[in-house]
């Protein structure tokens, strides 16, 4: 009697390992689809961002006539915009705030000191990238130094780099408070739904207003 007993428990047992043998399998099956579900969607996101970043914003759009690779601004100022991007999702709030929206796939390049005081100046490859859901700055020279991670942690680890920067923010360093390019992010799609960001035109609108009141 006790010897069946202890049959019928390791045949149960042996069913259980099974079934449970079964079920980690399928959860590795599932595991890998997920993956390269995702993958195809990164790269349907690479291949979005691309397209987006090859179009070229218009003569009205801009009041000049202009195609990417954009060049903006003056003399040691200038830069290029190479890719606007895309607008990212409205519940991705890491990538917008009352002043910016980040776009992933954005892309600029300026020619700045270089960061080893080997080379007067070296070319700076700069771009937004949406890493599982985290906007990720990243900073590439030419001689093939690289910087990145969230906005603090990469304009940190670069400006250590260097005595003294002419640049505020790593927003200005990639461009991104340039007039054109704040109104050519705009014009990506609807901005209502970042709900923390104020327009270009609104915010230039109350600094003109705050400086009138300062002057009287």
């Amino acid at each position: 009697m006790a010897e069946a007993n202890s049959s019928s428990s390791n045949a149960q047992l042996n069913e259980y390992i099974s079934q449970y043998i079964e079920i980690r399998k399928r959860a590795e099956d599932k595991k890998k689809e997920l993956q390269g579900l995702k993958n195809r969607r990164d790269a349907l996101l690479d291949l979005l961002v691309y397209i987006k970043g090859q179009g070229c914003p218009t003569s009205s759009d801009l009041g000049v006539e202009s195609v990417f690779p954009l060049v903006l601004g003056k003399a040691h100022s200038k830069f290029s915009i190479t890719s606007v991007g895309m607008l990212p999702p409205e519940e991705c709030f890491g990538f917008y705030n009352h002043s910016y929206i980040y776009p992933p796939g954005f892309k600029s390049r300026r020619k700045y000191n270089s960061s080893n005081r080997v080379e007067a100046k070296v070319l700076y490859y700069c771009q937004i990238r949406n890493v599982d859901g985290e906007c990720i700055f990243e900073i590439r020279s030419s001689s093939g130094k690289v910087w990145s991670g969230k906005k603090e942690q990469a304009w940190s680890s670069f400006t250590s780099e260097f005595e003294k920067i002419s640049f505020p923010s790593i927003e200005s360093f990639f461009g991104l408070g340039h007039e054109t390019v704040q109104k050519i992010i705009e014009e990506l799609g609807d901005i209502s739904v970042f709900s923390t960001y104020i327009p270009y035109k609104v915010r230039n609108r109350k600094g003109r207003k705050a400086k009138r009141d300062g002057e009287q």
